[in-house]
């Protein structure tokens, strides 16, 4: 047995003097080829409770267990995200919705149409609570504050202002004015003190949140179509042209570009900060890199341009509303760690084997026991081979 041993880690470890890069697995979960598609929204059996029109916007409920989505079929529709089952549909806007989100503790959408209006929905039973009126175009992009107590929209062409609104009663807080074309997007810091709004007018406003005076204007680089800030608040991006663009907040520093392969049209962070998810022009999504700009991986699958997109809350689930009229869902959580990787460096390689080799004939709860067997033995060294051959 021990012969037959030997010769088996001899030959494994005598193809590694010619081909070391084979034993070498990159574990990073989400650049592998796999496809990560795993809804479709609606199902085919859902298929009545459908969007008639293209998918503006899709956001998710602050538990993760809900998706809102805008449509230019004038409705909202809430979806379980578990199943993609149809929960509701929210009626009464006369156009377009261009915008949903929901208040931080779950209990409100609010939703920007074409038809100028905001209007505030019972998530629990769907009841319409108030509209908002004020915009003397179309609402382009709304956003609640943190504490959920301030609502900040986007006005179109011939608008190009950022109102904020009190929650509680609908009443008009102030109006913040500057940009001189249609805000395309609008979006509060995590801390609440701060207001960024891109526009058409291809720069990037921040505004302190309290008494809306301008703190920093971006310089022109581009139609913006969609801003977001990272978790932390240190770090604005905007989705700009045919790249993201990168400035720090505090002193509008600009940071970097990144190339997301498609004119982007929504922008989003994922919670913990390090990635990008960008949607766009070319019937794709695309995950990006925060700290260095690379481009992780392109999601395929919509057979049209992605207008919105955005992160679960944690952080493990992305959603893409679509001109062609679905939402789909992509799991992006990682994989399980490798049980042949012993030396826990992240990849599987000669090390790993060499380890299989010295706890060889082990047992009980041991990482090298590939077949779980509670036994370390000839079939775990040919379960290691292939799973990095």
């Amino acid at each position: 047995m021990k012969t037959k041993l030997f010769m088996i880690i001899s030959f494994l470890l005598a193809i590694t003097c010619f081909t070391p890069i084979t034993f070498a697995q990159d574990a990073s979960p989400w650049a592998e080829s796999n496809e990560i598609h795993t809804l479709t929204i609606p199902r085919s059996e859902e298929y009545d409770n459908r969007h008639t029109d293209e998918v503006l916007s899709v956001a998710f409920s602050p538990d993760g267990k809900t998706i809102a989505s805008g449509s230019r079929d004038g409705t909202i529709r809430l979806w379980n995200v578990s199943d993609g089952a149809h929960v509701r549909t929210l009626s009464g806007h006369s156009r377009d919705v261009w915008s949903v989100a929901f208040s931080p503790d779950g209990t409100i959408i609010a939703s920007g149409s074409e038809d100028r209006t905001i209007r505030l929905w019972n998530v629990s039973d769907g009841a319409h609570i108030r509209t908002l009126s004020g915009h003397t175009n179309y609402v382009t992009s709304v956003a609640f504050s943190p504490d959920g107590t301030i609502i900040a929209s986007g006005g179109g062409v011939r608008d190009n202002t950022v109102r904020l609104w009190n929650v509680s009663d609908g009443t008009h807080v102030r109006t913040l004015s500057g940009h001189t074309n249609a805000v395309t997007s609008v979006a509060f810091s995590p801390d609440g003190t701060i207001i960024a709004s891109g526009s058409e007018d291809s720069t990037v406003r921040l505004w302190f949140a309290g008494d809306g005076t301008p703190l920093l204007t971006l310089p022109p680089t581009g139609r913006v179509k969609s801003v977001a800030f990272s978790p932390d608040g240190n770090t604005i991006v905007g989705g700009i042209n045919d790249t993201i663009r990168s400035w720090n907040v505090f002193d509008g520093t600009f940071i970097r570009r990144l190339f997301p392969q498609h004119r982007p049209t929504s922008v989003a962070f994922s919670p913990d900060g390090k990635t990008i998810v960008s949607g766009g022009r070319a019937y794709r999504v695309s995950l990006l890199n925060a700290n260095n700009g690379a481009l992780i991986r392109t999601l395929s699958g919509h057979t049209d341009w992605v207008w919105s997109v955005a992160f679960s809350p944690d952080g493990k689930t992305i959603a893409s509303g679509s001109q062609d009229e679905t939402i789909r869902l992509w799991s992006l959580t990682p994989p399980p760690q490798l049980r042949e990787d012993i030396n826990k460096d992240g990849r599987v390689n000669v090390l790993d084997l060499v380890l299989v080799g010295r706890n060889f004939g082990a047992t009980g709860e041991n990482a090298a026991d590939v077949n779980g067997d509670n036994i370390v033995n000839v079939l775990d060294l040919v379960l290691v081979g292939s799973a990095i051959g």
